[in-house]
């Protein structure tokens, strides 16, 4: 019975991660001059938190840059400001930003890195945010999956462990 029960949880924990896991994640890369701009973002939906971080390396093989802050500003196709803020640099980790945007559309990201009152290095790109509609009844169905799997997996265990212990 132990060993069964082992194994549902780490069947559990392992399917859950998968489905919630962070790496299947979008990235805008970029080189500008001597810097390498990598921004990882979650993929955005309209009225959900889209979650951005941000590296910023001497070249593609080197390590981190020193700066101290990230301007991140977010704007719409009408060019309407939704947000603008520095984010800065702690000493562990890298900058990381959450935002929530009201409606679906293409929207603009600027990023600013800075050093004190110098700018290092400036980028912008484009994203697509996605309506929520379909995300929340993807993510209704997972939930029902999983519970439906958790239920078949105790049903089958119990006539397993009736059957063979």
């Amino acid at each position: 019975m132990k060993y069964f029960l082992s194994v549902c949880v780490l069947f559990f924990i392992l399917s859950a991660s998968s489905v919630y896991a962070h790496s299947d994640g979008l990235s805008f890369e970029k080189t500008i001059g001597d810097y390498f701009i990598d921004i990882g973002y979650t993929q955005p939906f309209e009225k959900q938190p889209i979650t951005f971080d941000f590296e910023i390396r001497a070249s593609r093989d080197a390590s981190d840059i020193d700066f101290d802050n990230v301007w991140l500003r977010v704007r719409n196709d009408k060019k309407e400001v939704l947000f603008a803020a520095p984010l800065h640099k702690g000493s562990f980790g890298q900058p990381t930003a959450i935002i929530t945007v009201p409606v679906s559309g293409v929207y603009t990201v600027d990023v600013n890195v800075e050093k004190g009152t110098r700018s290092l290095v400036k980028t912008e790109f484009d994203i697509t945010v996605l309506s929520s509609e379909p995300f929340e009844q993807t993510s209704h169905m997972v939930r029902y999956y999983v519970l439906f799997g958790v239920i078949v997996g105790v049903l089958v265990g119990y006539v397993w462990y009736k059957k063979y212990v």
